[in-house]
């Protein structure tokens, strides 16, 4: 029966690298024969994993976890310290897309504030004689029709 861990399986296809709890396992010494054989073939051609395990083997457990968690403290410190001026770089870089939009919309105001006030100069100077204008004189009765008209003079001598 082959082992659960394909990492201890022969067969299974094996990864760039074997986890750190095996190592700690063949550290400890608590791997079976057939899975430390494996670890010992995997080390010989793993220059990385040789190293990983040389270190463990050189401390005991507590000590390896405690040195392994202020690492990785040190190095999210260090990520956030080198991410933080990223950020910082980010924000001054928003304003340059901004600059172009707000110059489009000072030329549209600046355009509609001169054709605006080029109209309003237009009404104020319209000439009076295109506005048409009531007629001033009252307006005639109509003519009687009956109406006699004088006798013409007459010279008498």
């Amino acid at each position: 029966m082959l082992p659960a861990n394909p990492l201890l399986n022969a067969t299974a296809p094996a990864g760039p690298h074997l986890p750190v709890a095996l190592l700690r396992q063949y550290a400890a010494g608590s791997l079976a024969p057939a899975a430390q054989h494996r670890v010992e073939a995997h080390t010989l051609a793993c220059p990385r994993c040789a190293d990983v395990l040389a270190g463990l083997m050189q401390t005991p457990a507590a000590t390896t976890d405690q040195a392994l968690a202020q690492l990785q403290l040190r190095l999210r410190q260090r990520v956030q310290q080198q991410a933080a001026p990223a950020r910082l770089v980010r924000d001054t870089r928003r304003p340059r897309w901004l600059v172009p939009q707000l110059a489009a919309a000072a030329a549209l105001l600046f355009g509609l504030i001169a054709g605006g006030w080029w109209a309003w100069q237009q009404r104020q100077h319209a000439p009076a004689a295109r506005v048409p204008m009531a007629a001033s004189t009252p307006p005639v009765a109509p003519a009687a029709t009956t109406a006699v008209a004088p006798p013409p003079a007459t010279e008498l001598d």
